[in-house]
């Protein structure tokens, strides 16, 4: 099993008529197909290969011999931060929350899908938007007094979930008039 943004290497051992290793084979070409409900094709370079999250069996082949083997590739984890500007308001006054959401190595590509903001601990969200370019901003306005905001990406087909580690925090005055 690799992680999202991983490759795993092969190698192929050539044994002859009795059994008897006959070390490495070069020359062997590989291919990956998904399995199951894998979504999304994988590639091998040389004898290296990835993919996205999912099962795959790969194959190495040379002139007439084939062997095949499994690959699992599991979610990649994910870092997910979030601020609020400005960060003090008066009541009724705008303010926007954003969470960015980022890959761990080795994975590279920007996470998709949607996050969720946590207001004051509450179990229910306060509002879900859908990621753009890693990027989910939410406009709100908040009652008066101190709220601390969580971000938690809902995470994707190749990315696991995660939270922010520090809330952001929105300070609301009250004003008379």
């Amino acid at each position: 099993t690799i992680a999202y943004g991983q490759s795993q290497a092969y190698t192929a051992e050539g044994f002859d008529q009795f059994g008897n290793d006959r070390d490495s084979v070069t020359g062997v070409t590989y291919t990956i197909a998904p399995t199951g409900t894998t979504v999304g094709p994988g590639s091998c370079t040389g004898s290296s290969c990835t993919g996205p999250a999912g099962t795959f069996t790969v194959t190495g082949t040379k002139n007439d011999a084939q062997g095949s083997t499994g690959l699992t590739i599991g979610k990649a984890s994910s870092s997910t931060m979030v601020t609020a500007t400005p960060s003090s308001s008066s009541v009724s006054r705008l303010a926007t929350v954003t969470a960015t959401v980022s890959p761990v190595a080795p994975a590279t590509t920007t996470p998709t899908g949607t996050v969720s903001f946590f207001v004051d601990g509450s179990a229910t969200a306060a509002a879900t938007v859908p990621l753009m370019g890693g990027v989910a901003t939410w406009t709100t306005t908040f009652g008066g007094g101190s709220h601390s905001i969580v971000a938690v990406y809902n995470g994707d087909a190749n990315y696991s979930t995660s939270t922010s580690m520090t809330a952001a925090t929105e300070s609301v005055g009250c004003t008379t008039t």
